[in-house]
């Protein structure tokens, strides 16, 4: 249904079951609201939106979920696990917006296939490493454990250029620079 401009099904990211599996993180939000406690208001929202685009769903219950802040779910992670699938993919998103930012910066073609994070688990031994054609470098990268809610520390660098290197932690919201010019 298409209502004045605007494609509700493609806004909502909502998919008829004909549809192949989604892979954009994005796009899997409403996949996987199925798995996640979610507020009653938005239930009530994402029922009426799907009945403004003709989709017959369940009304939502008085037994609706229990609302879980998005970085009470994100400290519920012990070492060796994975964190929300859904905080995962706002990272993961993050990153690979921080990756093109700094092959925009060398002048280099933008990778054509980024890392994904949902093998990871917090604090591995060992950071993984995503090497990027053209740059001489890359960036390392781990899965860590907060306070507030699990975050990517990462560091890049161009080996052959003095100064290069610059660490950031990327959290569900946002990218941070920690620290620049080594390397």
């Amino acid at each position: 249904m298409n209502l004045g401009g605007f494609s509700w099904k493609r806004l909502l990211g909502i998919r008829p079951p004909s549809t192949p599996p989604m892979t954009h993180p994005a796009e899997t939000l409403w996949a996987e609201h199925a798995a996640v406690d979610v507020h009653k208001a938005e239930v009530q929202m994402l029922h009426d939106a799907c009945a403004l685009a003709g989709i017959t769903t369940q009304p939502p219950t008085e037994d609706a979920p229990v609302p879980m802040p998005l970085d009470a779910r994100a400290t519920l992670i012990e070492p060796g696990n994975a964190p929300d699938p859904v905080v995962l993919a706002r990272i993961q998103e993050l990153f690979h917006g921080l990756i093109r930012s700094r092959a925009r910066e060398g002048g280099i073609p933008m990778p054509k296939h980024l890392p994904s994070l949902h093998d990871l688990r917090v604090d591995e031994a060992e950071p993984r490493w995503f090497a990027v054609p053209g740059m001489y470098g890359g960036f390392s990268f781990r899965l860590q454990a907060h306070a507030l809610g699990p975050r990517i520390v990462t560091e890049s660098w161009c080996r052959v250029v003095d100064g290069s290197g610059m660490r950031h932690t990327i959290t569900p919201t946002q990218v941070v620079l920690d620290e620049q010019g080594f390397v």
